[in-house]
């Protein structure tokens, strides 16, 4: 399968449509609020948003989304198509999103329902670790540090 990245500063209308239809069903086992799709449309529209896609040929099967602040980048939605999981595209992409800043960033913050143990041991392969887990809420903060 050939695969390349795309990195992009915003996502036009068909690629934010699939980016949310694709972020709502892998979301919608762990999250339950009638507000997810409205709530995630205003993230993902955020100007302030990096975005990092992958291809397989021409079809989108792939994103993450991140900022930047002082030393940190925070990862804040990182989604592959369930066809194309445990195949390295979510390694890929967040090896693309470490280079971005890799002379300032000190660590990578990102949050992971405690639900999606999928979800938990990729990021603990890829190097982060618990750093916080919240008493009264369904997450856990999980921190990449150099």
């Amino acid at each position: 399968m050939e695969r390349k990245v795309l990195k992009m500063e915003r996502l036009g209308k068909d690629l934010m449509e699939w980016a949310m239809g694709l972020v709502v069903a892998n979301l919608r086992g762990y999250c339950r609020s009638p507000l997810l799709r409205f709530s995630k449309a205003k993230s993902l529209r955020n100007r302030k948003n990096n975005y990092i896609l992958c291809l397989a040929g021409e079809e989108p099967v792939g994103f993450i989304m991140f900022r930047f602040s002082r030393d940190t980048t925070y990862v804040f939605e990182l989604h592959v198509e369930e066809k194309y999981r445990s195949l390295g595209i979510g390694t890929l992409l967040l090896d693309e999103c470490r280079k971005q800043y890799d002379s300032i960033v000190r660590r990578i913050v990102l949050y992971v329902y405690r639900e999606n143990i999928r979800g938990l041991g990729f990021y603990m392969r890829n190097g982060f670790e618990i750093n916080r887990e919240y008493k009264c809420d369904t997450f856990y903060e999980m921190v990449f540090n150099k």
